[in-house]
């Protein structure tokens, strides 16, 4: 087995950090789990199951992420959140791998809404890369849609998978979209992207079209509609958002 630590980004995750922890057990010894504040058994389940626990001021996803790197016993550092677990494949490959530190390794991602499988449009064709050095790179600073810093890294795929259980149902993953659009907004404002007609009017159509039709969407029934439907509305209200954030920028240079 490989020297790895693994870090769980928590909060208000009684349940399913349980089903997180076991599952990383297959590959490490060093369970960390970053907490942003949880009011529920989060933190008494993860202590029952060994796992360590560093408190966290939220600050977003990569500097979460980063913190839990500097905390880990070892340099090479797996991520995941508390409603993802890996699966026994992906355990076994990561096991035998002969990890070298200038690489990146990354793993097909399958997404559940409720208890269904997506297997098409935006979360169908899903990989994430969480593997890495901890000396060679780290994550963005993005607040929501974070990634490894990646230049010059070897990107390695690795067989098995990781299972994300998104949401329970379409209701709650739209809540989470509304915070994402928010945040992402405030992203892009950072970034000196613009919020023009064509973005606010035309992308979000184009995102549903795209990820309904194109990515076949429809073939995962009414569930594949609804992410769309969530997702074009969440298209919309970033872009919308960040239009405000810069009026607002504006009219304080005036």
């Amino acid at each position: 087995m490989n020297k790895i630590s693994i870090i769980i980004l928590a909060k208000n995750s009684a349940a399913t950090i349980e089903r997180a922890i076991m599952s990383v057990r297959q590959i490490s010894n060093d369970i960390l789990v970053i907490d942003s504040g949880s009011e529920d058994d989060t933190l008494t389940i993860a202590s029952k199951l060994n796992a360590r626990i560093h408190h966290i001021t939220w600050q977003g996803y990569g500097a979460a992420r980063n913190t839990g790197a500097k905390e880990a016993l070892y340099d090479y550092v797996f991520c995941l959140d508390s409603d993802e677990e890996i699966s026994r494949e992906l355990a076994q490959s990561i096991n035998n791998l002969k990890l070298i530190p200038h690489a990146v390794y990354g793993c097909k991602r399958f997404n559940f809404l409720g208890e269904k499988k997506i297997l098409y449009g935006e979360w169908g064709n899903d990989y994430v890369f969480r593997l890495y050095n901890r000396n060679s790179t780290s994550w963005n600073l993005n607040l929501v849609h974070e990634t490894l810093e990646h230049n010059n890294l070897k990107r390695i795929k690795v067989h098995g998978a990781m299972f994300h259980y998104t949401t329970p149902d379409i209701t709650s993953f739209r809540k989470k979209l509304k915070q994402y659009a928010l945040l992402n907004a405030e992203n892009y404002f950072d970034k000196k992207k613009k919020a023009g007609f064509f973005k606010r009017s035309v992308s979000p159509s184009f995102n549903f079209i795209n990820n309904f039709i194109f990515k076949l969407g429809f073939l995962d029934g009414k569930e594949g509609l609804e992410i769309a439907k969530a997702n074009y509305q969440y298209n919309k209200e970033k872009y919308l958002h960040l239009k405000r954030i810069q009026n607002q920028a504006s009219n304080l240079k005036k």
